[in-house]
């Protein structure tokens, strides 16, 4: 019968897939000893089981006709068909490697034996871990992840058919249609800008000949308490007829 399966390990100090640090200084020389020893034997008992349940289950899926294993695998052992292939394709990748595979998170395993990781990826990746090197979990889903992006856009290029002769003459004159457009886009801008500009500068110079010296102080005070609403006042005068409401009442003759 198929091994049960290990539930992945979690820290509430460290996010998931990363290393956490055990402080060993604390302990005495044997005990921290035996401790790491521990904690060797508890990981690789974790991935052997994944391994060694990805074995059981290769077997078992060459007894079975087409459709029968997912079923199996669901309704007996309470795994998602995807779970099984994981493990399966974890057993086949670990065939044959070093007993370093054998101490990885099951995490990591599952990365490594992914079909879809690229090939050159998972051998660099397997010698940094047979080097001494720790690789967590995220660090191994960015690394893959990144190989994986590569090699699609690698592909792609090698795949994408030269650009004809009119399709390049085509593209050369969207490409100068949009940057007219958006020269003329800027130019509008700066045109605007310098309007406002100057129709400020208009206000301010209306404003210092026509208000006296004492009510213009009273006048800036009025503007900075009034601050944001500013804006709206200016918003009003745009329309005709709110103008014309807010205009003073005509000097008597």
């Amino acid at each position: 019968m198929p091994h049960a399966i290990p539930s992945s390990p979690t820290s509430s100090v460290t996010a998931p897939g990363a290393f956490a640090v055990f402080d060993y200084n604390a302990l005495g020389t044997n005990e921290a000893a035996d401790l790491r020893a521990a904690a060797t034997t508890i990981r690789g008992r974790m991935a052997a089981s994944v391994i060694e349940t990805g074995r059981d289950l290769l077997a078992i899926r060459e007894r079975l006709e087409y459709g029968q294993f997912e079923a199996w695998v669901e309704a007996e052992c309470l795994i998602t068909p995807r779970t099984a292939q994981n493990m399966m394709a974890a057993a086949r990748w670990a065939e044959g490697k070093s007993e370093t595979v054998s101490l990885l998170p099951p995490t990591v395993i599952y990365r490594l034996s992914a079909p879809s990781t690229p090939e050159d990826t998972r051998r660099d990746l397997l010698r940094r871990i047979e080097a001494g090197e720790k690789v967590s979990a995220t660090d191994a889903k960015q690394i893959i992840s990144n190989a994986r992006y590569a090699a699609r856009k690698a592909a792609r290029l090698q795949t994408k058919k030269p650009l004809t002769a009119e399709q390049i003459a085509a593209a050369n004159k969207r490409e100068a249609r949009e940057r007219k457009r958006l020269e003329r886009v800027e130019r509008e801008r700066q045109a605007e800008e310098e309007r406002r500009k100057l129709a400020f500068d208009d206000l301010m110079k209306f404003l210092t000949e026509r208000i006296p010296h004492d009510d213009w102080l009273l006048f800036r005070s009025l503007l900075k308490e009034a601050g944001s609403s500013v804006y709206g006042i200016g918003q009003l005068f745009r329309d005709e007829e709110s103008a014309t409401r807010l205009a003073p009442p005509l000097a008597a003759e």
